[in-house]
């Protein structure tokens, strides 16, 4: 790799040395080569200076881009940290309400479920202690009596 790099290092030095004999040649077959050769560097000059506005001025545009680019990420990171932590409030308001609602609901209805049942046990044995007096009192009466519960 290195061997390379030096071999590239001297064919530019070679090509370099070779423009440069070029441009004192032209410059040498012009009849006022050093107004010639100071005119065109003038234009070098100017051009690399255009150039170098242009490049400039594309930076500076590059560089207020990513800023506004930046900070633009920055506001729609914060808002949809802002979004997730309230949805994460959100699910879990809704997760109590919803444990409340069939915790609280529930047992209570629960609850009031099996003491109307056990209310209802208590009626049916009343009635059915009430049917078995009516039966036996009819019976003393002598009075016909059917053992058939369905009636």
């Amino acid at each position: 790799m290195y061997r390379v790099n030096e071999q590239w290092r001297a064919e530019a030095a070679k090509y370099k040395q070779w423009a440069e004999q070029w441009q004192q040649y032209q410059l040498a077959q012009l009849p006022n080569p050093t107004e010639t050769a100071v005119a065109y560097l003038q234009q070098q000059v100017q051009q690399l200076e255009q150039q170098l506005a242009y490049g400039y001025q594309a930076f500076e545009e590059h560089s207020k881009a990513t800023a506004k680019y930046a900070s633009e990420c920055a506001e729609w990171k914060a808002k949809a940290e802002a979004a997730e932590a309230q949805l994460a409030a959100k699910k879990e308001e809704k997760k109590e309400e919803n444990a409340l609602e069939n915790g609280t609901e529930g047992s209570s209805e629960l609850a009031l479920l099996k003491s109307e049942q056990e209310d209802l046990l208590v009626l049916l044995a009343d009635q059915h202690n009430k049917i078995t007096q009516y039966r036996n009192r009819l019976r003393e009466l002598k009075q016909e009596v059917t053992d058939d519960e369905d009636e």
